[in-house]
């Protein structure tokens, strides 16, 4: 759709393409097209919904709690940790077959969120395709 495309930035992915936005306030979507925008782009999620008005501060005060726990759990992940999670991401949303995800609403949202390893992730964003952009990265 035309609303999906801003500027040349659209060129570089193709109609469909899977994205990430705040289900609180159906706003900040954005459409990585590397993983190094992908983890770009949950910075900047994460930034998002610590200011939405939108979110639940029992949200807020859990992406906090879970932030401290991650500088006290690094040590025993080890090494690039953070790089072998997105690489994972990455592949799994670009290399699985959406042809058959429910896109008009959050029923087909268990199979996109099947590449979170923790449930109340599932709550706090989503996966939307480029058809339903308004906002988007580089």
């Amino acid at each position: 759709q035309a609303s999906d495309r801003r500027g040349s930035r659209s060129r570089d992915r193709a109609l469909g393409s899977p994205g990430i936005f705040c289900v609180h306030c159906s706003k900040k979507r954005y459409f990585p097209v590397t993983e190094k925008k992908l983890i770009d782009t949950l910075i900047l999620m994460k930034t998002h919904m610590n200011t939405c008005t939108s979110v639940p501060e029992d949200i807020k005060s859990s992406l906090g709690y879970l932030q401290h726990r991650s500088l006290l759990q690094k040590i025993e992940l080890g090494a690039q940790w953070k790089s072998k999670i997105f690489k994972k991401v990455w592949n799994r949303l670009h290399h699985e077959d959406w042809s058959n995800f429910d896109y008009s609403s959050t029923a087909g949202l268990a199979k996109a969120m099947s590449i979170c390893e923790e449930p109340s992730q599932a709550e706090d964003s989503a996966i939307i395709t480029q058809r339903e952009s308004v906002e988007e990265t580089d």
